[in-house]
């Protein structure tokens, strides 16, 4: 094969052909689609065109949301729409424009659902016209927003909260651009923040997600190349700064958005060849103590502006938790999107400090007669009288008819809940405390503690440890004949977990005095954790029907101490780099599982948390998997588990 072919090979991909002069013929069509101008038009978003600079031939789109118009507040300062300036995908060179079927689609929704105006621009493409050619025109823009040449942005749009945004080669450019208008005269125009998507960034050295999608149907390494060659200015490669923002550390201008506290997303998807270089970028600016929230999907593709729905839906609620206070990336909604916490719960506050829970919760009977034809027999014992705290003891039928069996390994389980409901008899606990007794062959017990926000913590803690300290010295019969105090776990789900947690640290240190009870590890389901600055996956699943981030915060609010916020250690395990007691775990050898669903809201800290613990020494069983908040109290999710956690004990 010659040299020209893979070059050849790269502009048929492209859909391009090169001509003598350095210029390009562009042979890829796309469908042009005219502007809605007119406001009395029954569309949601009004849209028209408008000259930028005439010489260069550059011009931008203005989407207005009929929200604007139809709304009387919108023109008061206060009430104003935030700008979103859009720089469109293409390689700097394929001619797509504000014009174009994806692009025109793309600002359409986004004008829609954030209720924001955009102003998506048309830049100056390669070869034709090299870097910086684009962002020479990006910053051109800008300084006409700023002038107030427009009718609906002087109207409509708050100059106050600016942000720019860019997909493909428009990701490049609003990084780029961004550093420029960093240092830029650009009053009263604020730029608070930049939303880098699928950015197109590339270098000499090739990355290892280059190197596996190297003949990637959607961006082959070879047409990146091509673009990369077409778009950089004579004689330079794809190391110059334009191209690998990482070189030589980075753009000195980054400390300048530091210092301006932008906030920066950086999305991706592992299915794009370019996800590493995104990563890198992200974990740059972090680096240089830039806010910057990395929302990557495992299975998302370089698709730009023709994102699929399923992507585009959640990333535009990350997208609007941005903007709606750029100063805050924990602000997850506006209040008409928010979901209620207290209806989600159907809780009803009290006075006086209390909660009316108006869901039921169906309670199981305990099973204790022996003459029964229950394959695990349970029963209730008092641990405190005073806080009304008790236990529910499994105990597998295994145990009573088989001569030869062991004494059954204890696990002490902590029901969840969020702190606030529940019982160690609910239908649904007692379910998967019996499921667990039976498929582990282990006796369990189930610890009714205080609940939030009648009682705060650390009051679940304090009854947990003390249900430890009853088991250790009691003479209740099942606990004696068939318990192996000498392995004991802990273990709980979602707030339990929590539970399971903090006590385990507690239990540590006091291991010689719990003694003959000997606790061999932790096993934390689905663990309930939080903290001030919102996670990836919270923000990605604000609204999640299972757990929503408002009801998160409203049940941390209900359990931490009075004045206490999220960032204390015992809603984030990782702040001040984790608790003393993970050494003690560590020195005793104690092994902790960890399971945790990619679709929980709660992935991130779960993830966290068993980072942490492995970088103290602990051994840590990490046990991810599809699913969502507290599927593993489902019997079919559950069995699948318990094969695991069998091996585990």
């Amino acid at each position: 094969m010659s040299t020209q072919a893979p070059n050849m090979e790269a502009y048929r991909k492209l859909q391009i052909v090169p001509n003598p002069d350095g210029t390009i013929t562009r042979l890829l069509k796309l469908e042009q689609v005219p502007p809605t101008p007119d406001l009395s038009d029954p569309t949601l978003v009004f849209s028209k065109d408008v000259t930028i600079n005439q010489s260069n031939n550059t011009w931008a789109r203005i989407y207005l949301p009929r929200q604007a118009i139809d709304s009387p507040n919108t023109t008061t300062t206060t009430n104003k729409l935030p700008l979103l300036v859009f720089f469109h995908g293409g390689g700097f060179v394929i001619l797509f424009s504000p014009s174009a079927s994806p692009v025109h689609r793309f600002c359409f929704t986004m004008a829609s659902e954030l209720n924001v105006i955009v102003v998506s621009f048309e830049y100056r493409n390669a070869p034709e016209h090299r870097l910086p050619a684009a962002y020479d025109d990006g910053v051109e823009v800008l300084h006409w927003v700023k002038a107030g040449n427009d009718e609906w942005l002087r109207e409509y749009a708050d100059h106050n909260k600016c942000f720019l945004m860019g997909s493909s080669a428009g990701g490049n450019l609003a990084y780029n651009v961004g550093l420029r208008a960093a240092v830029d005269d650009l009053e009263p125009l604020k730029i608070r923040g930049l939303i880098l998507y699928q950015p197109f960034f590339g270098g000499v050295e090739r990355s290892a997600s280059e190197i596996r999608l190297v003949n990637n149907p959607v961006l082959p390494l070879i047409a990146a190349d091509l673009l990369w060659e077409l778009a950089l200015p004579i004689g330079v490669d794809r190391d110059h700064e334009y191209s690998n923002p990482t070189v030589g550390g980075g753009s000195a201008l980054l400390e300048e958005i530091r210092k301006l506290g932008w906030k920066v997303i950086v999305a991706g998807g592992d299915g794009d060849p370019l996800i590493d270089r995104q990563r890198e970028l992200a974990k740059l600016m972090k680096e240089k103590g830039i806010q910057v929230l990395s929302y990557f999907d495992a299975e998302l593709v370089h698709v730009g502006e023709f994102a699929p729905t399923s992507w585009l839906t959640p990333f535009l609620k990350t997208l609007k938790s941005l903007m709606l206070e750029p100063l805050k990336l924990d602000v997850v909604s506006d209040q008409a999107s928010i979901i209620d916490p207290y209806e989600h719960l159907k809780i009803v506050k009290n006075s006086d400090g209390t909660i009316t829970r108006l869901l039921e919760f169906p309670e199981a009977p305990p099973t204790p007669d022996p003459n029964s034809a229950t394959e695990v027999l349970s029963k209730d014992v008092t641990v405190n009288p005073s806080n009304n705290t008790w236990v529910r003891v499994y105990l597998p039928r295994e145990a009573l008819v088989s001569p030869t069996i062991n004494k059954l390994p204890l696990i002490v389980y902590l029901h969840g809940g969020g702190f606030a409901f529940f019982s160690a008899g609910s239908e649904l606990m007692h379910d998967h405390c019996f499921q667990m007794a039976r498929e582990l062959t282990a006796m369990v017990v189930s610890v009714e503690y205080r609940l939030a926000p009648e009682h705060k913590l650390p009051a679940a803690y304090d009854d947990t440890f003390e249900a430890l300290r009853w088991l250790k010295t009691t003479d209740e019969e099942w606990l004696t004949k068939y318990g192996d105090y000498s392995k004991c776990f802990l273990a709980g789900n979602s707030a339990g977990g929590n539970i399971a947690y903090h006590v385990g640290l507690r239990a540590a240190m006091a291991a010689a005095d719990l003694e003959p009870l000997k606790i061999k590890g932790l096993i934390l389901q689905h663990p309930f954790f939080g903290g001030v600055e919102r996670s990836e996956s919270e923000l990605r699943s604000v609204n999640d029907m299972i757990l929503p981030l408002s009801v998160t915060d409203l049940l941390w609010e209900f359990s931490l101490p009075i004045g206490a916020d999220r960032d204390h250690e015992y809603s984030n395990p990782t702040v001040g780099d984790g608790s003393n007691g993970l050494d003690k775990i560590r020195s005793l050898n104690w092994m902790v599982m960890i399971l945790a669903n990619n679709g929980d809201l709660l992935f991130d800290r779960q993830r966290d948390l068993g980072k942490l613990m492995k970088e103290k020494g602990i051994q840590v069983v990490e046990y991810f998997r599809e699913g969502y908040h507290g599927d593993v109290l489902e019997p079919a999710k559950a069995t699948e588990f318990f094969k695991f956690m069998k091996n585990f004990i």
